[in-house]
C-alpha cells in the first residue's frame, strides 16, 4: 500500500468492508485492530519524520473511519456524503405533519415524566418506544438508500437526529432521576 492510498480511500474500503448501511461490527472491529495494529506511530519511532507524519495521518484517520462507521447515524451521514448529499446544517427541511406531531407528543411526554408516581418506570417506557422509532427510521434509511432514494435517505437522516437527542436528553433525566 502507498503512502497515500489509505488517505484517499472511503471509510469502507479502508475497512474492506461493502458500501451497505447494515455492518458487521464484529468485521469492522477487527479490520480497525488490524490497521491500528499496521500503522500505530509506535512502529515508526524509528523511521523519518515524513514516515512518522504518514503513520500519525493515517491511524487519525483510522479511527474517525472506525467512529463514524460505528455509529449508525455518523454511518448514514456518511454514505449520503459519499453520495453527494451534503446537507446544510442551516436549513431545516419541512418534516411531514405527522412526525411533527410525533416530536411535540414526546416532547411533551419526556418533560412530564418527572412529575409521575414511578419516573424511572415511566421513563423507561419511553426509552422503549425512542429506541423503537429509532430501529424504525435505521431500517428505512438502509431501504431507502440502497433504492438510491437519496432525499428521502436524508429526511430520514433529519428525523434520526431528533430521536437521538430525545434519547440523550431521556439520559440526562434519568441521571437527574437516580
Amino acid at each position: 500500500m502507498s503512502d497515500n492510498t489509505l488517505l484517499t480511500e472511503n471509510y469502507f474500503q479502508l475497512f474492506k468492508l461493502p458500501m451497505q448501511f447494515e455492518l458487521d461490527i464484529t468485521k469492522l472491529r477487527t479490520a480497525y485492530r488490524e490497521l491500528q495494529r499496521q500503522f500505530h506511530p509506535d512502529r515508526f519511532a524509528h523511521a523519518s519524520d515524513q514516515e512518522r507524519r504518514i503513520a500519525m495521518q493515517k491511524t487519525t484517520q483510522i479511527n474517525e473511519a472506525f467512529q463514524t462507521l460505528k455509529q449508525p447515524l455518523k454511518r448514514a451521514q456518511y454514505m449520503l456524503n459519499l453520495k453527494g448529499m451534503q446537507p446544510d446544517p442551516q436549513v431545516t427541511p419541512p418534516l411531514e405533519p405527522e412526525f411533527l406531531m410525533t416530536q411535540m407528543e414526546l416532547r411533551e411526554a419526556l418533560e412530564g415524566i418527572s412529575q409521575q408516581a414511578d419516573p424511572s418506570m415511566v421513563l423507561m417506557g419511553f426509552n422503549d418506544t425512542v429506541s423503537q422509532h429509532i430501529q424504525q427510521f435505521l431500517q428505512q434509511f438502509s431501504t431507502l438508500f440502497q433504492q438510491e432514494k437519496l432525499a428521502q435517505a436524508q429526511t430520514c437522516v433529519n428525523q434520526l437526529h431528533f430521536f437521538y437527542k430525545l434519547q440523550e436528553e431521556a439520559e440526562k433525566l434519568e441521571e437527574t432521576l437516580l
